[in-house]
C-alpha cells in the first residue's frame, strides 16, 4: 500500500488527525469515533486499490463495465473521507465555541 499514490496522503492525513485532536482535547468518544471512521478507509483503499489491480489486469482495454467498478470503489473511498471529515468539522465547531 505504501506504494500506493492515494493512500501516502490519506496516511499522511491519519497522522494529521491524531494531533489535531490531540491539541484540540476533544473527547474520548470522538477520538474513538476518529478511529472508526479512519480504519475503514484505509480498508476501502485497499479493497479500491485491488479492484483496480483486478480490472486493469483482467481487461487492459478501456470497458464501460472495467470503469464502472473503478468508480465505484473511488465513490466509497470518497464517501469514507468525507465521514472523516465531518467528524473534524464537527470536533472543529465543538473546540472553537468553547
Amino acid at each position: 500500500m505504501a506504494k500506493e499514490a492515494a493512500f501516502r496522503p490519506e496516511a499522511l492525513a491519519g497522522v494529521r488527525l491524531v494531533v489535531a485532536y490531540a491539541v484540540m482535547e476533544v473527547t474520548a468518544a470522538i477520538r474513538l469515533s476518529a478511529a472508526v471512521l479512519y480504519l475503514p478507509l484505509i480498508a476501502m483503499e485497499a479493497v479500491n486499490t485491488a479492484i483496480e489491480e483486478i480490472i486493469d489486469h483482467i481487461s487492459p482495454e478501456m470497458s464501460d463495465t472495467g470503469k464502472h467498478a473503478k468508480d465505484l470503489g473511488s465513490l466509497a473511498v470518497f464517501c469514507l473521507i468525507s465521514a472523516n471529515s465531518i467528524l473534524l468539522h464537527y470536533a472543529l465547531s465543538l473546540h472553537l465555541t468553547v
